[in-house]
């Protein structure tokens, strides 16, 4: 499975939405594909049910640190997301 629809509410990065969405579908997902089925056509954000979506969030925000030339969290990876189960997927 990989991510095929990305919804941003609030992008401050310098990262462009578009380049961000676009690395974010190269992200393998281990989710097993016999539990989902086709979303609908119609399908949106909050019509998404836990048969056809999964939820990841990630927020996070860069830092300065305490000598010149630190940075916190100016690195993002894959520990950052957080995974929403929806519905039943907890249980899966």
């Amino acid at each position: 499975m990989a991510v095929e629809k990305i919804h941003m509410y609030q992008n401050t990065s310098i990262m462009q939405d578009e380049v961000l969405a676009h690395r974010l579908g190269l992200l393998p997902l281990t989710a097993d594909p016999r539990q989902f089925e086709w979303a609908p056509d119609d399908w949106s954000p909050d019509t998404g049910s836990d048969r056809d979506t999964l939820e990841f969030s990630i927020n996070i925000r860069c830092s300065k640190g305490s000598e010149p030339g630190q940075y916190v969290n100016s690195h993002v990876t894959t520990e950052h997301l957080t995974w929403q189960p929806r519905g039943d997927q907890a249980k899966w």
